[in-house]
């Protein structure tokens, strides 16, 4: 079976079980939308946003096991993001890590660089928020988390090859980027077409290849079968420095 095709099967599957298992209790599944043209052969993974009415510790358990069962058959990433019903209507005004976590699937403004998404079950319009209410200290602190994430995945991954690191460290640093602009220019990110534009405007002083990490969607094919050592050290190199240029334009301000 072509990747594509597993990658159809997986979304398909995941939200079947879903429905099956949780039946009245769901409220709504929301994921981030791919064309189906667009699926990078060992790449693409699937997104999830599933609220219920009711968590608890059953749901939780049982939204694990379906994950397992399917990324085991078809070798395809599954991440969910599990919330009740009322976290999402009631305390959307306040939890900072959440708008963040809807932030990544896109749901939220801005429009242009965010991902896009998809409602796949459930009928409310309810399910969209303005970013610009988020304190802006909640990027810089899944800045640094995902910077430490990376770091802990090289040393707990204990390799030669980079094979397994590659797409970690570019779809993390291409998220950094994200949160960097969005603390920093949070009022006018929509005024620019991609990421790479608004990059290259609000952080003409660093000296990084942001084009090397933001438009890889061309170069996927050829990274995940060139497994480049070369291209690795590059982006993790990127990845650093340009936290550490980050946190020290932060720290300048406050002087």
């Amino acid at each position: 079976m072509k990747y594509k095709d597993k990658w159809i099967a997986s979304k398909k599957s995941f939200i079947k079980n879903i429905e099956v298992a949780f039946g009245s209790n769901l409220d709504l599944i929301i994921m981030q939308a791919y064309e189906d043209d667009k699926v990078i052969d060992n790449w693409s993974d699937l997104d999830f946003f599933i609220v219920l009415k009711k968590v608890d510790f059953y749901s939780q358990k049982e939204i694990s096991k379906i994950k397992v069962k399917i990324e085991e058959k078809y070798n395809i990433h599954i991440g969910s993001t599990v919330l009740s019903t009322e976290e999402f209507d009631y305390e959307i005004g306040s939890l900072c890590p959440l708008k963040i976590n809807l932030m990544k699937l896109g749901l939220c403004n801005p429009g242009k660089i965010i991902k896009k998404h998809e409602l796949i079950y459930g009928t409310r319009a309810n399910y969209k928020f303005d970013i610009a209410t988020v304190d802006k200290g909640a990027f810089l602190r899944e800045v640094s988390f995902f910077r430490s994430y990376i770091r802990n995945l090289i040393r707990d991954k204990a390799v030669n090859d980079v094979n397994e690191l590659i797409r970690p460290v570019i779809k993390t640093s291409k998220y950094i980027i994200l949160c960097s602009l969005l603390h920093s220019s949070l009022d006018s990110i929509n005024n620019f077409n991609s990421l790479y534009d608004a990059s290259k405007a609000k952080f003409n002083d660093f000296d990084g290849n942001f084009q090397q990490i933001i438009e890889t969607e061309d170069k996927k094919y050829e990274i995940m079968d060139n497994h480049s050592n070369e291209f690795f050290n590059s982006a993790l190199n990127f990845l650093e420095n340009f936290v550490d240029y980050y946190f020290r334009k932060c720290t300048n301000k406050q002087e």
